[in-house]
């Protein structure tokens, strides 16, 4: 196969794989805000160092399949 003929598969499955972590990351904001659960200590550190590196301007957008 030609290397542009796999760019947009590649890219597709990125896209599905964010889409379905930001699903994933809604529902727990969803049960967070609306009160159903308190974060749990490693989730609000978590929130607490991603609101960190969001200020710094730090942020650093990788491919989903490389965190697997």
């Amino acid at each position: 196969m030609r290397e542009e003929k796999l760019k947009p598969n590649y890219l597709m499955n990125e896209l599905k794989s964010i889409r379905n972590e930001l699903r994933r990351v809604s529902m727990l904001v969803e049960n967070r805000v609306v009160g159903t659960e308190s974060p749990s200590r490693e989730e609000a550190n978590a929130i607490k160092e991603f609101e960190k590196v969001r200020k710094e301007r730090k942020l650093e957008l990788i491919p989903l399949s490389k965190l697997k």
